[in-house]
């Protein structure tokens, strides 16, 4: 399934930058892409393992 304007992130985008995305937009999982390949997925519950 495409989505054509699928929102993604940088590895180097700003955790804080990342949070908000995911509350303004409802979104609870993001892919990671590097250019155009995708490296990874972070959601709401690698963030809370991380902050805890």
């Amino acid at each position: 399934m495409y989505h054509k304007n699928l929102i993604t992130v940088s590895p180097d985008t700003d955790l804080n930058e990342i949070i908000t995305l995911m509350a303004e937009k409802d979104i609870h999982t993001l892919p990671v892409l590097d250019g155009d390949k995708l490296i990874g997925i972070i959601g709401k519950r690698n963030i809370i393992r991380e902050m805890a």
